[in-house]
C-alpha cells in the first residue's frame, strides 16, 4: 500500500513503520555480521613473519601479565558506551516527546533514535576491529617482549650477514609467538578509543556542546570517556605489550573509525540539529525525512530534500500554499533594479512513497 507525501510532510495513507523502513538498514546490520566473522578469522591466521636481531635492545623487556585484559577492555570499552547510548535515547524521548508517545502510541521517532544509536556504534566497533586486525597481520611487527616469548636457544646468535628468524625461538606456545608479532597498531588502544570515542561523540551531540553557549560542565562530560580510553591505550606500553607508536597510532585509528562512522548517521557537531540521527531511509529517493511524533514525515536535519540529496532551496520569503489556502493567493515579489519580475509559485509537487 503506497501513500501521499505532501510538502507539508502529511501522509495520507501511512504503511505500517517496520514494515517499509527497518529493512532499509538491514544490510547496515549484514555488514556488521561480516565484520564480526572477518575479525575473528584473521586472528586465527599467521601473522608475516619479520625478521629480527637478538641484540634488539626494543624487543628484549620482560614478558608480564596485562593489566587490562582484552575482555575486561572490550566489556567496558563496548557495554558501558552502550548504556549510555540507550540511556541517553530514554532520556531524550522522555524530555521531548508528548504524552501520546510515552503511552507508545506513536513511538516511531523513539524506536529510530534508539536504532540508530546501537546500530552506528556496532558499525564503528566491528570495522574497527577488523581493520586494526589485517594491518596487525600485514605488519608482523614484534612486541617489546617478543625475546621473553621467543626463548632462543642457548648461545644463538645473528648470522653474519643478516638478522635472525623465528627458527632460533624454542617457545612451543603457537598463540603466544604469534600474539608477540602483532605489536602494530595497538588493539587495546584502537579498541578503547574506537567505544569511548564514539560515547565521547555521541554525549557531545546530545548535549550540543558546540551551539555557542559555552556549557564547560559539559566539555568535562564529553571528554572523560577519552581519559579513561587513554588509561588504556598507556597500560599497554607500561605492560611492554606495545611501543609507543603502536599505541599512538592505534588510539588514532580508533578515534578516527570513530568520528568517521559517527557522521555517517549523524549530523555535524556544530550544527543546529547536532545529536540528531539522520532521518529514516525511504524508497523512491525519499530520503532524510524528518520523523513527527505521529509517525508523519518532512524535510530532516541538514535541510535535505525529499526527493533527492542535494540541499533544499533557500527560502525566498514568498507566500507559501498555506497562505493561498487563507484566500491571499500566489503573489509576486518586489521588483529589483535590472531584473525582470517574478513569476506566481508553482503548486507544492506531492510525492509518492
Amino acid at each position: 500500500m503506497s501513500g501521499q507525501l505532501t510538502q507539508g510532510g502529511q501522509e495520507s495513507k501511512q504503511r505500517p513503520f517496520f514494515r517499509t523502513k527497518t529493512f532499509s538498514y538491514l544490510t547496515d546490520w549484514v555488514f556488521v555480521i561480516i565484520m564480526g566473522i572477518l575479525w575473528g578469522l584473521l586472528g586465527k591466521l599467521e601473522p608475516f613473519h619479520r625478521e629480527f636481531s637478538l641484540t634488539d635492545k626494543t624487543i628484549m623487556y620482560p614478558h608480564k601479565p596485562d593489566t587490562i585484559t582484552f575482555g575486561a577492555a572490550a566489556a567496558i570499552c563496548s557495554v558501558i558506551p552502550l548504556v549510555a547510548i540507550i540511556f541517553l535515547c530514554i532520556l531524550r524521548h522522555w524530555r521531548e516527546c508528548s504524552n501520546a508517545i510515552r503511552n507508545k502510541k506513536h513511538p516511531y521517532k523513539f524506536y529510530h533514535d534508539l536504532h540508530i544509536g546501537i546500530l552506528s556504534f556496532a558499525v564503528a566497533m566491528t570495522m574497527n576491529l577488523m581493520f586494526t586486525n589485517v594491518v596487525k597481520n600485514l605488519a608482523g611487527r614484534k612486541r617489546p617482549d617478543f625475546i621473553a616469548r621467543c626463548k632462543p636457544e642457548a648461545g644463538s646468535s645473528d648470522p653474519t650477514w643478516g638478522l635472525s628468524t623465528n627458527d632460533v625461538c624454542t617457545e612451543t606456545d603457537e598463540y603466544l609467538m604469534q600474539d608477540g608479532q602483532r605489536s602494530f597498531p595497538s588493539g587495546h588502544s584502537s579498541f578503547s578509543f574506537a567505544g569511548l570515542g564514539y560515547m565521547s561523540f555521541f554525549i557531545a551531540g546530545y548535549f550540543k556542546l558546540y551551539d555557542g553557549r559555552g556549557f564547560s560542565h559539559v566539555a568535562y562530560l564529553a571528554n572523560f570517556p577519552l581519559l579513561f580510553a587513554t588509561y588504556v591505550a598507556l597500560t599497554r606500553v607500561s605492560d611492554y605489550r606495545h611501543h609507543w607508536q603502536d599505541v599512538f597510532i592505534g588510539s588514532l585509528l580508533g578515534l578516527g573509525m570513530a568520528y568517521f562512522v559517527y557522521r555517517i548517521y549523524y549530523p555535524p557537531l556544530g550544527s543546529d540539529d547536532a545529536g540528531e540521527p539522520y532521518n529514516r531511509r525511504c524508497q523512491n529517493g525519499e530520503y532524510n525525512k524528518k520523523i513527527d511524533g505521529n509517525g508523519s514525515v518532512s524535510n530532516g536535519p541538514m535541510g535535505r530534500t525529499p526527493d533527492s540529496l542535494l540541499p533544499a532551496p533557500v527560502s525566498s520569503g514568498l507566500p507559501t500554499e498555506e497562505d493561498d489556502h487563507h484566500g491571499q493567493g500566489y503573489m509576486h515579489a518586489p521588483l529589483e533594479a535590472n531584473r525582470l519580475s517574478t513569476t506566481p509559485l508553482v503548486p507544492p509537487q506531492t510525492y509518492r512513497q
